[in-house]
């Protein structure tokens, strides 16, 4: 957290999963014990200057995603952090991981953060500095709006490329071309507001392929995308646009809910 720019507070959170077969002692003992760990995670923040809470919920008749979502709305979090492991995802979401119920929920902005495993079985962060260039892809919607508000007040953005992906086909020559001004535009007033380098680019072809597939040729270092966008009935299909890009990306994501 001390490498995303910009960050004065954080609330560590677990939420611990007691066994109901266990009674009221054991479960106050791995409350301990997980506030032990947790609190040797503070105290390496705090060496940043950072101010640090720790919480330890524990789980109690309420999912998992819910009591993060609860916490994150209460403390009025401006951003939710999660790891996922890479190319794994898939496979986790596919199970019902927390990560991607949380993705799916969360009415807070939400960070999935990639990460890759020595042979030592430490985690590393896949990009240490996940806001150096920023990949928004926009759909012109009014959640695009939100993402596009959100970012220009994100510190530590340092570079933008905004991202409209069309349809392919022939009779879709007419929307590539209305879509390259617009887009224009767009990041031309970021960063006359921002000041902050912006570049754009129009592709045509399955959004989620086009938008993993920019993410590698044009070296971003996070993929920002709106939960919401002109389809709501589409966003709450497991294939939504979204939900494609977080599970297959091997690099951050940041996905903004239309309800922010």
């Amino acid at each position: 957290m001390e490498e995303i720019p910009g960050v004065q507070e954080v609330i560590l959170l677990h939420v611990l999963e007691v066994p109901a077969t266990t009674g009221p002692s054991f479960s106050e003992g791995l409350r301990e014990l997980d506030r032990e760990i947790m609190d040797k995670m503070a105290a390496r923040l705090r060496e940043h200057g950072l101010k640090v809470d720790v919480m330890v919920e524990p789980r109690e008749g309420e999912a998992v995603h819910l009591t993060i979502n609860r916490v994150a709305l209460e403390r009025r979090a401006d951003l939710v952090v999660m790891g996922s492991r890479g190319k794994g995802w898939l496979r986790e979401a596919l199970l019902g991981s927390v990560t991607a119920d949380v993705a799916r929920t969360t009415a807070v902005p939400l960070l999935i953060e990639r990460l890759a495993f020595t042979t030592e079985g430490k985690a590393q962060r896949v990009c240490p500095q996940p806001l150096r260039h920023v990949l928004a892809a926009i759909d012109f919607s009014p959640n695009s709006e939100k993402l596009i508000q959100y970012l220009g007040a994100l510190a530590g953005v340092r570079h933008i490329t905004f991202l409209h992906v069309t349809s392919k086909g022939e009779r879709d020559l007419n929307e590539v071309e209305e879509a390259k001004p617009t887009l224009a535009s767009i990041a031309e007033g970021f960063e006359r507001k921002t000041g902050i380098p912006s570049a754009w680019t129009v592709r045509e072809g399955i959004p989620s392929r086009e938008i993993l597939r920019a993410g590698e040729e044009l070296d971003v270092t996070c993929i920002a995308m709106g939960t919401r966008g002109q389809s709501k009935v589409a966003e709450l299909l497991w294939g939504s646009t979204s939900e494609a890009v977080a599970r297959r990306a091997r690099i951050p994501v940041l996905l903004v809910p239309h309800r922010w």
